[in-house]
């Protein structure tokens, strides 16, 4: 398996159709919510992005067909007084899962000093991901935070290496996750 994964180029006409094809096939999986994507959205989400100035993609190729992507906008920390990145989107599509790609755009997003793309363009920064949970009336925030440590593994593992054979499951886990499902299956 050939794997490459790079930040989009907003102006490449193959990166502008595997965008929103990436993100339509899962948003049209029961883990996106089960509906497509708008065809307004189809036709004008990289315009969008690109147009924001402040956000960037990350595609995964798979023996050069599209198998996932990372959208992310950049932010501020006002409690941290640095950037952040908002991880917006993390995308694998069904027949690529469990093979380390998430794990390894996430790690292209940085804050890696060896090659993630936040850490080439600010001099300190973190990341942050927000879950698509809704809000309970109980509850005092819409979605949960999590921020990475710096180098972002959390298991230890290497990301996928295309050589192995051996598909590398729940690798790229966040700490908080991790917490939730113990604490449902302790009680």
């Amino acid at each position: 398996m050939d794997v490459e994964i790079i930040q989009a180029d907003y102006a490449d006409p193959k990166h502008r159709k595997d965008i929103p094809l990436v993100l339509s096939a899962y948003a049209s999986d029961p883990m996106g919510g089960g509906v497509p994507l708008s065809d307004f959205t189809k036709t004008n989400l990289v315009d969008k992005l690109s147009a924001l100035g402040h956000a960037f993609t990350i595609l995964a190729y798979v023996d050069g067909e599209p198998a996932g992507l990372v959208n992310c906008l950049e932010g501020f920390s006002s409690f941290a007084c640095h950037p952040l990145i908002n991880i917006h989107d993390v995308v694998v599509l069904e027949n690529f899962r469990g093979h380390g790609l998430s794990q390894s755009m996430l790690q292209k997003v940085g804050p890696s000093p060896k090659n993630g793309v936040a850490a080439k363009s600010r001099s300190r920064c973190s990341a942050t991901i927000r879950s698509p949970k809704k809000p309970t009336p109980n509850s005092d925030s819409p979605a949960t935070s999590w921020t990475p440590p710096p180098a972002m593994p959390c298991s230890g593992k290497k990301p996928f290496d295309p050589a192995s054979k051996t598909p590398q499951r729940n690798e790229f886990i966040p700490p908080i996750f991790k917490q939730k499902v113990a604490k449902k299956t302790k009680g």
